[in-house]
C-alpha cells in the first residue's frame, strides 16, 4: 500500500499531501484491529452486528452439521496394517529433512511455536518428535492437540460490499500446531511412496504426483488423441 501511494503521488502531486498527513498523524499509531462487517444469516434477512451472532453465521457455513451413517459407525474396525509393505520407522534425519524444507514463517497454532523456533531447537527436538511420529504411525493415532486449529476468516477476492454481508463471501484458514504439521508431512510422504510403489494410483492421475507435470499431462493427452485419430 505504501509503494502504491508513493507511485500515485509521483503521478499526481496533490496526493503527496495525503501521504504527508498520514505520516504526520497516523504513521506512529498502532495498526487498527481487523474488523468483520455485519453479516446476514441468508438473503433478505436482517444484518447481525454482534461478534457472537457473526461467529454463529460463519460457523454454520464453515462447519455444517453432518449426520454419520450408522452402518459406518457400527461397522467392525478395519485391520490396523495395510496389505502391502509400509515403513513405520522414523529417524531424526527424517524429521530434520522435513524441517529444512519447511518455511520458517509458517503461521503457528494454539501453542504459538513457529517453525523457525522449532528449527532453532536442533537435534534434541528432532529426537523427541521422532518418538512421537513413529508411535503415531505404528498405533494409527494422531494426537488430539495437533488437531486443534485457530480459524482465521479471509474475504474471497472480487466480492462487493453487498456480497460480503453473506457468509459465502468468506473462507476459513485453519492454523494448526507446527509439530503436527511436521508429522503430517511425514505421513503424507510415506503414504505417497506406498501408493506409488504398490501401483495404487490410476495411471491417468497426474495431480500431486512426482515427475508428472502439466507438460507431461499435455503430452499424454496429445498421444491419446493421435492414437484415437489413427
Amino acid at each position: 500500500m505504501w509503494r502504491r501511494g508513493v507511485h500515485e503521488a509521483s503521478q499526481n502531486p496533490k496526493k503527496l499531501w495525503t501521504l504527508e498527513r498520514w505520516a504526520r498523524l497516523r504513521s506512529h499509531a498502532p495498526p487498527e484491529a481487523p474488523k468483520m462487517p455485519s453479516l446476514r444469516p441468508g438473503e433478505g434477512l436482517p444484518l447481525e452486528t454482534t461478534y457472537a451472532a457473526k461467529a454463529r453465521i460463519l460457523a454454520t457455513r464453515f462447519f455444517p452439521t453432518v449426520t454419520p451413517d450408522p452402518n459406518l459407525v457400527n461397522s467392525p474396525p478395519r485391520t490396523s496394517k495395510p496389505p502391502f509393505p509400509f515403513e513405520y520407522g522414523v529417524t531424526a534425519s527424517n524429521i530434520s529433512s522435513i524441517l529444512r524444507s519447511t518455511s520458517p514463517w509458517k503461521a503457528s497454532g494454539f501453542d504459538g511455536l513457529p517453525i523457525g523456533f522449532l528449527k532453532a531447537l536442533g537435534l534434541p527436538f528432532c529426537k523427541i518428535l521422532t518418538t512421537i511420529g513413529e508411535a503415531s504411525l505404528r498405533i494409527g493415532y494422531f494426537p488430539t492437540s495437533f488437531k486443534r486449529a485457530i480459524v482465521v476468516v479471509l474475504p474471497k477476492p472480487g466480492k462487493t460490499p453487498a456480497k460480503k454481508q453473506l457468509a459465502g463471501a468468506w473462507r476459513p484458514i485453519s492454523l494448526l500446531n507446527c509439530m503436527g504439521k511436521i508429522i503430517e508431512a511425514l505421513v503424507a510422504a510415506r503414504l505417497t511412496k506406498a501408493a506409488e510403489d504398490n501401483g495404487l494410483l490410476p495411471e491417468g492421475q497426474f495431480g500431486n504426483r512426482k515427475g508428472r507435470s502439466t507438460e507431461v499431462a499435455v503430452r499424454f493427452l496429445v498421444t491419446v488423441v493421435r492414437t484415437a485419430w489413427a
